[in-house]
C-alpha cells in the first residue's frame, strides 16, 4: 500500500461502474488506493463478507458529488482493518487520507454488521480525524447499524461541513446499535485536546442516533456531537462514557442517554465486545423502548416495556 509503483501496477482491488455488482467472499489487501472503487453511475452495489486490509486510501470509495452518486448500496459483514498501522506515504492529497468507507452523494445505503479496526493516523499525518464511515456530499437516508468500531479516529460521520450552496451535507438516516471502543491513550494529549466525538452529525438534519454503546476511554471529550444545521435530530437510548454536545444551536431531541464510568460492565472491550456482563442498575430495564430500535445488535427483540441502554439488550443466554 505504500509502494509508489502500486499506483500504476495495482491501484485498486476492484474498480466498477456496473449496476448491481455483487462483491462477495473475498480478501483484498495491499493495494495503493482503494480495495473497492465504485463510480457514481454504479447503482445498487453489494459488498458482502469481504476482508479489506491495508489500503493506501479509502477501503471503499463510492464517488459522486452534490447528491449525485451511487444509490441503494449495501456494505455488510465485512472487515476493514490496518494490520500494522495506517499508510505513512502521501498517496495524493496528503498522508493519512483514509476511511473505511467514503460515500459521496449516495442515497439509501445500508452499512451493517461490519468491523472497522485501526483506522487511526499518527499525529504527524496531514489527516488526523478520518471517520471510519463518512457519508457526505449531499447524501441521504443512510442506515449504519450493528457495526463494531475499534481504535478509529472517528467512527461515524453523517455530513462533514456547512455547504456554501445551502444544501445539507447529509440528511435523514439512522445510526443504530453500533459498538465503538477506543483503547486508553489511543490519542496523544495533543489529539485529546483537539478531539470532538466518535459520532458526529454535522449538517445532517433529521438524523436518528439510537442505542449505540460508546467507550471513549477519555480520548474524546464527547460521545456524540451535532454541528451546523442538524435540526430535527433524535439522540436517544445511547450508553456513553462521555456527554453529548450541540456545537451549534439546533433544535433536537435528547432523551434516555445513560452515562457510565466503569468499562468492567462489558465482556471484552479490547476486542470491541461491549455486550453487558450482567444486569446493571440504571442501564438494564431502565429506559423507554423506541419503535425504530426494536432489535438489538444481535437481532434479539428488546422489551416493549422497559429496555436497556446501548447496543446490547442484556440476555443470560
Amino acid at each position: 500500500m505504500d509502494n509508489a509503483a502500486g499506483a500504476d501496477a495495482v491501484p485498486h482491488g476492484i474498480y466498477t461502474d456496473a449496476d448491481f455488482l455483487k462483491v462477495q467472499n473475498l480478501t483484498i489487501e495491499n493495494v495503493y488506493y482503494h480495495a473497492i472503487a465504485i463510480q457514481a453511475e454504479a447503482a445498487a452495489p453489494q459488498i458482502y463478507n469481504v476482508a479489506m486490509l491495508d489500503t493506501g486510501q479509502q477501503f471503499v470509495k463510492a464517488s459522486g458529488s452534490d447528491g449525485k452518486g451511487s444509490n441503494n448500496g449495501r456494505l455488510e459483514y465485512s472487515v476493514m482493518k490496518y494490520t500494522n498501522g495506517s499508510p505513512v506515504t502521501d498517496h495524493g492529497p496528503g498522508i493519512g487520507y483514509t476511511q473505511g468507507i467514503s460515500l459521496h452523494g449516495g442515497d439509501n445505503w445500508i452499512i451493517k454488521n461490519n468491523r472497522f479496526e485501526n483506522i487511526n493516523t499518527p499525529d504527524t499525518a496531514d489527516y488526523l480525524w478520518n471517520p471510519a464511515v463518512l457519508v457526505w456530499d449531499v447524501s441521504r437516508n443512510t442506515v449504519v447499524e450493528n457495526n463494531l468500531f475499534i481504535d478509529v479516529d472517528r467512527a461515524i460521520a453523517f455530513g462533514l461541513w456547512a455547504r456554501a450552496d445551502g444544501q445539507s451535507d447529509h440528511s435523514g438516516g439512522i445510526i443504530r446499535n453500533n459498538m465503538i471502543v477506543m483503547r486508553e491513550n489511543l490519542f496523544s494529549q495533543g489529539r485529546k485536546d483537539n478531539a470532538d466525538a466518535p459520532i458526529i452529525v454535522w449538517s445532517s438534519p433529521d438524523t436518528q442516533v439510537l442505542h449505540n454503546t460508546i467507550l471513549t476511554n477519555g480520548n474524546t471529550p464527547y460521545a456524540i456531537e451535532l454541528r451546523f444545521d442538524s435540526n430535527g435530530a433524535i439522540l436517544s437510548n445511547n450508553l456513553i462514557d462521555a456527554p453529548i454536545r450541540d456545537r451549534s444551536t439546533n433544535t433536537y431531541v435528547e432523551a434516555n442517554n445513560v452515562l457510565f464510568d466503569d468499562p468492567s460492565i462489558f465482556h471484552n472491550p479490547e476486542d470491541g465486545d461491549l455486550h453487558l456482563v450482567s444486569e446493571v442498575e440504571g442501564i438494564t430495564s431502565a429506559i423507554t423502548p423506541l419503535e425504530n430500535a426494536a432489535l438489538d445488535i444481535d437481532g434479539e427483540v428488546r422489551s416493549v416495556t422497559l429496555t436497556d441502554a446501548g447496543a446490547d439488550a442484556f440476555s443470560e443466554k
